[in-house]
Order: C-alpha cells, then structure tokens, then sequence
C-alpha cells in the first residue's frame, strides 16, 4: 500500500480521524432539537388550555331537560359539557352544536355526535353567531 502512496503515514491518519469532529451530524441534531422544541411547545400550549378550561355548575336533570326542549323546539345552538375527566385530570372541551335528534336516553349533535343523558354535566343554550 505505501507503494501507491510515498507520502502514507498510518499515525497522521489515525490522529485526524482521533480528533475529526463531523459538522454534519451537528446540524442534523440542530434540525431535531428545533423539531422537538417546537413539539414541546405546543404540547405546553395544549396544556395551558387545558388547564384553563374549568368545570362547569353541575345541573340537574330537571335543567338538562328543560334546555334540550328548548333547543329542539327554537333550532338552538348548545354547549355540553360531559361529566368526565382525561387521564391528567383536565377538563375535555365543550362540545358545541344542535341538536339534531334523539336516540334512546342520548340525544344527537351535529350530524353523528352521540351523548348518551347521564353523561352530560351542563347543557346551555348559546346565542348562534349570525
């Protein structure tokens, strides 16, 4: 092998790649940790919405009834709040529509959201937007 090369030296070679420090794995990492930031800070804002949602006056049945007669009979848009919490105890969101039926004990939101009655915490009535 020092026959094709006069100039080989197996000890110059050994101290670059001892101390050769490759630039392109850094900038690989770069990119990741940017990644992962902007993942971690979105997570964080989740957070903080979730934490900020709060619970809702638990009702009655009486009042749950009396608002969903009232949402069916004048087409009006409502709020429900579902008496549960997520794995880290947040609250989950509202879930925001009209009612478009009933199906036994639940009623229908939207085109396919079933609630079934005893999981509703709170049910209010909210002025349409238009």
């Amino acid at each position: 092998m020092s026959s094709n090369y006069p100039d080989y030296d197996p000890n110059l070679v050994s101290e670059f790649f001892r101390t050769y420090h490759d630039r392109g794995m850094m900038k690989w990492q770069g990119f990741y940790l940017s990644d992962h930031t902007k993942k971690l800070e979105q997570e964080l804002q989740e957070d903080t919405i979730n934490n900020l949602r709060k619970r809702t006056p638990e009702m009655t049945t009486e009042e749950i009834a009396e608002n969903i007669e009232m949402a069916i009979t004048k087409s009006k848009t409502i709020s429900v709040q579902i008496n549960e919490t997520d794995t880290d105890r947040s609250v989950p969101p509202e879930i925001i529509g009209k009612i478009n039926g009933q199906h036994e004990q639940a009623i229908i939101i939207g085109q396919s959201t079933i609630i079934p009655l005893e999981q509703i915490r709170s049910l209010e009535i909210i002025e349409d937007k238009y």
